[in-house]
């Protein structure tokens, strides 16, 4: 099985996490928008995580 397609999610991921928070008003902070970014930068960094614990598992 690859692994490589966590870098591409990771990537991506951390894209939307970035872009979420920069579509709101700078004024109201919506909590629902601020708690989907995190969520999304945690799951891109597990996805990087899980990629390099593959590299340690195949010795690479």
């Amino acid at each position: 099985m690859s692994y490589g397609f966590l870098n591409v999610a990771s990537l991506l991921l951390g894209i939307v996490a970035i872009i979420i928070p920069l579509t709101q008003n700078r004024i109201k902070l919506s909590i629902t928008k601020i708690i989907i970014s995190f969520s999304l930068s945690l799951i891109a960094i597990g996805c990087q995580i899980s990629y390099q614990n593959q590299l340690v598992t195949i010795q690479d």
